[in-house]
């Protein structure tokens, strides 16, 4: 798979998984912001050994860049305890 295949890959998966987070969430009747998102995330992320590389992969880059459009691309929100785990 060359550069220009892994990108588009790894963006239909950040799309399709921010997706399943978007539904979820209304399913329950929560609110939709970036911020939440990325809590959802960040949570999931927490689990560690329930997702598989790829995946744990693909959600850390989710929340980076969700992070980052919230014009902190250097700060950590303080609710994600799993820093470390993110800049792996």
């Amino acid at each position: 798979m060359d550069y220009g295949a892994e990108a588009e890959h790894r963006h239909y998966e950040m799309c399709r998984l921010v997706g399943n987070v978007v539904f979820a969430m209304v399913t329950e009747g929560h609110e939709i912001k970036r911020v939440a998102i990325a809590y959802v995330l960040c949570t999931e992320i927490g689990k560690g050994d329930w997702w598989i590389f790829g995946q744990l992969k693909i959600m850390k880059l989710a929340v980076k860049i969700i992070v980052r459009a919230r014009g902190t691309p250097t700060e950590w929100p303080g609710w994600c305890t799993n820093f470390s785990m993110l800049t792996r």
